[in-house]
């Protein structure tokens, strides 16, 4: 009797581990649905890479799609003050770092305060702060006019990051 609850116990685990898992291609499929900006493969890439993502509900996934921003923006922090310092990089270039270091500083604060706003279920409030965020990325991009930007990758990714967020956050 032991044993058949044993493999009865771990077949139940493994049940919801599977049904768990869903949660992120699921709502990640709705998001691609629902906006052409979310990128289905990166999405579901993206948030199944966080090992509480295939335990928790939408709510736990729209806090982890705003972590995911946070922790975004302040790489790309990292990034720009790295080219900052780098001899190596041409002047033209550096002006346009230090506009994006300006957007990414106000990026950071927008996903703070939608982390906030979502954490209290105040999600228009969270919307409007990841649509902020959002920004980031375009107009990290523009201040680059004529000039190769060399936060093309991160800017794309920053982009998909958000829009993803912006997605699950309407979904709660």
């Amino acid at each position: 009797m032991k044993q058949s609850f044993s493999f009865f116990f771990v077949l139940v685990v493994l049940f919801l581990a599977v049904v768990d898992a869903d949660i992120v291609k699921d709502k990640c499929q709705k998001a691609a649905q629902g906006d052409k900006n979310v990128h289905l493969n990166f999405c579901v890439k993206v948030l199944g890479e966080d090992p509480k993502s295939h335990t928790i509900d939408l709510q736990g996934l729209g806090i982890i799609s705003l972590n995911l921003i946070k922790s975004n923006a302040a790489n790309i922090g990292s990034r720009i003050r790295q080219l900052l310092n780098d001899q190596t990089v041409a002047p033209d270039v550096k002006k346009g770092l230090q506009a994006c270091q300006e957007t990414y500083s106000d990026a950071g604060s927008n996903t703070e305060e939608a982390i906030d706003a979502f954490n209290s279920k105040d999600y228009n409030t969270a919307n409007v702060k990841v649509s902020a965020a959002m920004d980031a990325s375009s107009d990290c991009e523009d201040g680059f006019k004529g000039l190769k930007s060399p936060l093309t990758v991160e800017n794309n990714s920053f982009f998909q990051l958000t829009a993803i967020a912006l997605a699950i956050t309407k979904m709660v």
